[in-house]
């Protein structure tokens, strides 16, 4: 089974974009984040492109936004099911 690890991020206007390895891109609402959601309508975009990998993409970090966004937590919101560990096997809550 292969990992779902992320290995891109964009932030645009109202959505943040994770590309990952697998060839499939996550696009979710930029709202989901108020720190994210701030830095971009103050444009601090330099902010925003200075994020980095942790965990070996299994999670995003904005060092001066003090932000981290953890894959499989992100997985549960967007779609309402539990990412098994790191891999893409996952099964619904309750």
């Amino acid at each position: 089974m292969e990992k779902v690890l992320v290995e891109n991020v964009v932030v645009s206007d109202d959505q943040l974009v994770l590309f990952f390895t697998s060839g499939i891109n996550l696009e979710v609402p930029l709202e989901w984040f108020p720190t994210l959601l701030r830095a971009r309508r103050k444009r601090h975009l330099a902010k925003l492109r200075n994020w980095r990998l942790v965990g070996g993409g299994e999670g995003v970090h904005w060092e001066e936004l003090d932000e981290d966004i953890s894959v499989p937590n992100l997985v549960v919101r967007a779609f309402g099911f539990e990412v098994v560990g790191a891999c893409g096997v996952a099964e619904s809550p309750g």
